[in-house]
């Protein structure tokens, strides 16, 4: 251990350069700048050309183990409060306004520290009053209107243990406008429309008490850290703290953590950080910096024999197994890092291979979790047919005593390392990946030398090393939480606060965002892919293609076959390809498949969609002939299992079983397709059980050789040139193809209907409501986007507006004009809203209300345009992305690039064309409500009066 620490302190001193201020390390693929202002400010920038855009992060060191015992949440509750604006936006007289909100601040003082039930109803209804009065003085979603004017995409923030980050994309044009912004919004705050904020969080709360995950995750906290605030207080805060709140504290939480000491901006993208620098010091770097308050981080005891606990819920049964380790800073995290790897990387870990492979659970999974004070290792599974959670936790503890005794390959450690190098590459075309990497590592304090050196400092860590680390670290000190099937202990029952909606005029606007709207930038000029020049296709004689696209940027390859067919036109596809990952050839078990793949670099995924099979293949180029034969290979010399399919049918029954309670499932599929097709849907075109335990390995196996007979695409995307690609798709295409039998599924007439499925102890209630429009029609692809920005897509939309700000009846609300996965399909109108099982008829009301009467604004219409100009100009399609984004369009009858005609028809659309394109396509549209949540918590008299009730039974949407 001496040794190796020694040669990772040596590996991580490297060189360092001083130019313009800016820190460079050696051998930096990111080429990262970073600069320290004088008021301790961190500017982290890296210069990526591929496209005109800036992934923009703010990051403040402060996250939920920083919130004061007594109100926990708090960071996260002001990370939403930082999105209502300042003196200066959101308001259009902030002297005036702030009369009430010192009257609301000292009102909610009274709230908090009051027990008489009357008295406190008496309060709110005072605050709530207030509230109404400083509305007049707002200019609500001003901040996401003004991100929204210069073009930016994926506004939005999120809290964490750790931290607390502000994310934005934005165009390369738009950097100066964007610090503007964001110095006053970080400068000067006002946390206005509090109580409506504080209901939205409270619905999120809601959304984390329906998840089953998150209970089990929050408990294997607590049990692995009894002490510290990872495991004492949770990142959304109690329900006792969150209605009991303090303008105060979260004012002076914000002015002690959010100063330039403890803040850094890092930018990703198209920019000149010289210039970049000399803004942030003109606004950010002006701002003094202060003393930080001193996080002491509690001391945890050590864990001397195993802690078990146990929670309830509906869904899947599961069991998670959490081993404390030293945090982020230790080389302990480092070698962490490798041994999770070595238990569990998806192809060739211990765990990979004698637990999944080998299926003996219903799944199980190995995953680190690096803070800065603590890590964790997490070991989870979910048990088959006729397995105890107990066996599961006997089954991956095995794994773990294999890790420590050094029972596994001794190449793995080095394959390991270059999986990691290879993930590496691959994040660092994305800005997003970068921004993250050196944001989690100024978080952590790890200096971005260190975290630049990281991956060669895991090279050096030996395979003994590993094997200290497993017998030092992983002994009868865990937490074991069994999250079984039942129900969940009853929790604290408070009802919505009475909540007058907030009257949202359209038309207010600060003085600042009048000031900012004026701004002018150089424009951008925008991407047209001309499709018959962007991919190089071949068309063979027996009706097969070949597309291909050069990878100039590294030696990676993506290698893909692609069927028009799918589970919607033979129900035995998906488990004859699930089979096959389970078998070898005549000379290869399935373990030294992995094992080759692996050490290859290489991948091999299949995936089946309704109407779509993907055979892919994708890694190192210089590896692709051998892995390409090892396809091959498997493809036509796999050697049948009976065994294995067995294994196969009882866990996809144990994992049926599950999805019958998994929500997502419940409304986005099944109701969604019973829906949309009845009786005969996509959905319910699967096999029954008693048809599953009828397949034979003989019948799978054919269907493979059935379908490799299809006509089929090979896209490729790599760095080899296109001669060797076309003589490789003209040896593969050496057969005819047989023809296609597809099974047709018409979409049935949308009634006007409520179809209601009972999930009992739901806290929310989550309603789709949907109206069929007209079929695909590839021309209004302009009218189509402009009305979705507009109406209900994203914050600034009418429906977050109405829905969240003014009356704060749910977290996620949205509602979207669909675009079909193929041109014989319809476009539909698609709204959701999440909500409180109480405020369901209010919130249903709410949102009928909009849909049969949208509010047209021409200047909100022209605020939209202009967003949707600037997001087309900076929009890029990259080259690893363009097969599939031109042979979907070429698919749905579109020639040509869609962002040029809506470049040019953008300014013709008027509020008379939007208003008709509301009439027809969503006014006067008869909706199906889909509904699901605990019955008998919802009151559904209104909705009776209008509606055809129709309860659905599991039976009804669900084939087994």
């Amino acid at each position: 251990m001496k040794k190796l620490l020694i040669s990772i302190l040596t590996t991580a001193l490297c060189l360092t350069s001083q130019a313009n201020d800016a820190k460079t390390v050696a051998s930096d693929p990111l080429n990262v700048q970073e600069y320290t202002l004088k008021n301790g400010l961190k500017v982290f920038i890296s210069v990526n050309k591929r496209s005109p855009k800036i992934q923009t992060y703010i990051v403040t060191k402060v996250g939920s183990k920083n919130d004061p015992a007594t109100t926990t949440g708090l960071s996260h509750y002001l990370e939403h409060l930082l999105f209502k604006g300042t003196e200066k936006i959101g308001t259009i007289d902030y002297k005036a306004e702030k009369v009430y909100l010192d009257q609301i601040d000292q009102k909610f003082e009274e709230y908090r520290s009051t027990t008489n039930k009357e008295k406190k109803e008496q309060i709110y209804q005072q605050i709530d009053q207030l509230s109404q009065k400083a509305s007049k003085f707002v200019a609500a979603n001003e901040y996401d209107k003004l991100l929204s004017f210069i073009g930016a995409t994926g506004t939005n923030a999120f809290t964490s243990n750790e931290k607390t980050v502000y994310v934005n994309n934005i165009p390369a044009n738009r950097l100066d406008t964007w610090l503007d912004i964001e110095f006053e919004r970080f400068t000067a705050p006002v946390f206005r429309l509090f109580h409506t904020e504080l209901e939205t969080v409270y619905e999120e709360k809601n959304r984390a008490m329906d998840s089953d995950g998150r209970l089990l995750f929050s408990t294997l906290l607590s049990g692995v850290f009894p002490t510290h605030q990872y495991g004492t207080q949770t990142t959304l805060g109690s329900i006792d703290h969150l209605k009991r709140p303090s303008i105060l504290n979260v004012k002076k939480h914000f002015n002690s953590y959010y100063v330039p000491n403890n803040m850094a901006i890092v930018l990703a993208g198209d920019l000149d950080p010289e210039i970049a620098i000399q803004k942030i010091r003109a606004t950010f770097g002006t701002v003094p910096r202060q003393e930080v308050p001193t996080y002491l981080p509690p001391v945890e005891k050590p864990i001397t024999k195993p802690i078990i606990k146990e929670v309830f819920g509906p869904e899947q049964e599961k069991v998670f197994i959490g081993f404390r380790i030293k945090g982020a800073k230790s080389i302990d995290s480092e070698l962490l890092t490798m041994a999770d790897m070595i238990l569990a990387n998806g192809k060739a870990g211990l765990i990979d291979l004698n637990i999944n492979q080998t299926q003996k659970v219903l799944g199980a999974f190995s995953s680190p979790m690096i803070m800065k004070d603590y890590s964790m290792l997490i070991l989870g599974g979910m048990p088959t047919k006729g397995q105890s959670l107990e066996d599961v936790k006997a089954i991956l503890l095995s794994q773990i005593e294999k890790l420590k005794k050094g029972d596994f390959a001794d190449w793995l450690p080095n394959a390991v390392v270059n999986d990691l190098k290879l993930s590496q590459i691959q994040s660092y075309a994305n800005n997003r990946s970068r921004v993250d990497l050196i944001s989690n590592a100024f978080a952590m304090d790890i200096p971005w030398k260190m975290s630049v050196n990281r991956i060669n400092r895991l090279a050096l860590i030996k395979k003994k090393n590993i094997v200290d680390f497993a017998n030092r670290v992983f002994k009868e000190n865990y937490v074991v939480v069994y999250k079984r099937q039942g129900k969940k202990k009853p929790i604290e029952k408070i009802n919505k606060p009475k909540i007058t909606p907030i009257k949202i005029i359209q038309n207010n606007h600060s003085q600042f965002y009048r000031e900012i709207t004026k701004t002018i930038a150089t424009e951008i000029k925008p991407q047209i892919i001309d499709f018959k020049a962007a991919i190089k296709t071949v068309n063979y004689k027996n009706g097969n293609r070949l597309l291909y696209k050069k990878n100039q940027e590294n030696d990676l390859f993506s290698l893909n076959l692609i069927f028009e067919t799918g589970n919607s036109d033979n129900k035995k596809l998906e488990l004859a390809l699930q089979y096959l990952d389970f078998l070898g050839t005549s000379n290869l078990s399935n373990f030294k498949i992995k094992e080759k793949f692996y050490q290859l670099g290489c991948e091999f995924m299949t995936t089946v969609e309704n109407d779509r099979t993907t055979l892919s293949l994708s890694g190192l180029s210089e590896y692709m002939p051998e892995a390409v034969a090892l396809v091959h290979k498997i493809l036509k010399d796999h050697q049948l299992s009976p065994e294995a399919l067995e294994l196969l049918k009882k866990r996809i029954i144990k994992s049926r079983q599950g999805s019958k309670k998994d929500k997502e499932t419940i409304l986005n599929t099944a109701l969604l397709s019973y829906v949309k097709y009845g009786k005969k849907n996509p959905f319910l075109n699967q096999l029954s059980n008693k048809e599953l335990e009828a397949i034979t390995p003989k019948m799978l196996s054919q269907t493979i050789s059935d379908t490799l007979k299809l006509k089929s695409t090979v896209s490729y995307f790599g760095p080899q040139e296109f001669k060797q690609i076309q003589a490789t798709g003209e040896s593969f295409f050496n057969f005819t193809p047989q023809p296609l039998v597809s099974i047709d599924y018409p979409e049935l007439p949308i009634q006007k209907k409520a179809f209601i499925y009972d999930f009992p102890g739901m806290e929310q209630v989550q309603m789709l409501i949907i109206a069929k429009a007209e079929p695909f029609n590839k021309n209004n692809i302009t009218e189509r986007k402009l009305f979705n920005k507009y109406f209900g897509l994203g914050m600034s939309s009418i429906v977050s507006q109405q829905i969240r700000e003014s009356q704060a009846l749910a977290y996620t609300a949205y509602s979207y004009y669909s675009t079909p996965a193929k041109p014989s399909q319809s476009h539909y109108s698609v709204s959701y809203i999440g909500t409180q099982a109480d405020k369901f008829d209010q919130a249903f009301t709410s949102i009928m209300n909009l849909l049969h009467h949208v509010p047209l604004h021409a200047e909100r219409l022209e605020q939209t345009k202009l967003s949707m100009k600037r997001e087309l100009q900076s929009n890029r399609v990259l080259d690893n992305q363009l097969i599939n984004y031109v042979s979907f369009l070429t698919k749905m009858g579109i020639t040509e690039d869609p962002r040029k005609k809506q470049l040019k028809n953008l300014d013709k659309i008027q509020i008379k064309e939007l208003e008709q394109f509301a009439k027809k396509h969503i006014s006067n549209a008869n909706f199906s409500i889909l509904l699901l949540g605990d019955t008998s918590k919802i009151d559904l008299s209104n909705l009776k009066k209008s509606y055809q009730i129709i309860k659905l039974k599991q039976s009804d949407i669900f084939p087994y």
